[in-house]
């Protein structure tokens, strides 16, 4: 059993919405109101080349094509299965301004080609969303057996510590308490992120999280229990 641990402690990450005279609370959900300029993702990212000007707004950030709206930055994912670049034109139809590729692609629209495209999600969903794990403390629990429970633990023990957790897990997600069905055995960052900065949103300041730790773009302090 492995259990990853990020503790931040930089000033909160306020760019995005600002703060309400100078004393860091938010004046709305940041995920009501995220719009993020091209060039601060490239800045992040540093593509090999950029086809296209960089000068446009980001609105949301996907990775399934059928997810992409007006103003998304979708990310061309090569699988097992399937290959991301093959449904870039679904997403720019749907709405997408932007691709990030691993190859060039003759499509009408700005790209940005980097060496991999995963990893370029990692981070960018990171800058995206705000950095919200330099404010929220992360548990996470990897193995083969007994991570559920473990984080159940770790969720009990961060409540009883009145760290005011959330809780991504197989069966169930917590958000400000509030119960969701678990949809994805292992979550991309950008459904990390985005439900990393909707609990600090919601208030919640820590998160037990089963699996997925190395997909958030932020590499965690880790210490082994055998």
């Amino acid at each position: 059993m492995s259990v990853a641990v990020t503790m931040r402690t930089k000033a909160p990450h306020l760019s995005h919405f600002g703060d309400d005279l100078g004393t860091g609370r938010r004046l709305a959900p940041l995920l009501d109101s995220l719009v993020v300029d091209l060039e601060r993702l490239i800045a992040v990212l540093a593509p090999a080349e950029v086809v296209g000007r960089a000068d446009t707004t980001i609105h949301d950030l996907a990775y399934d094509a059928r997810a992409a709206r007006a103003g998304s930055l979708f990310f061309c994912v090569p699988g097992e299965r399937a290959d991301g670049h093959d449904f870039a034109p679904e997403a720019v139809r749907n709405g997408a301004v932007g691709l990030v590729v691993q190859r060039r692609l003759d499509l009408a629209v700005r790209q940005l080609v980097v060496a991999d495209s995963r990893a370029a999600m990692a981070a960018a969903a990171d800058e995206f969303f705000g950095r919200p794990t330099e404010e929220l403390a992360v548990a996470g629990v990897t193995g083969t057996a007994g991570k559920t429970t473990t984080a159940f633990l770790l969720d009990a023990v961060l409540a009883a510590a009145g760290r005011r957790p959330g809780l991504l897990g197989t069966i169930e997600t917590r958000v400000d308490g509030e119960r969701r069905a678990a949809t994805r055995t292992t979550a991309e960052a950008i459904d990390l992120q985005r439900l990393f900065r909707e609990m600090l949103d919601a208030g919640d300041r820590s998160c037990a999280m089963v699996g997925g730790v190395t997909r958030w773009g932020r590499p965690p302090r880790r210490s082994r229990r055998r």
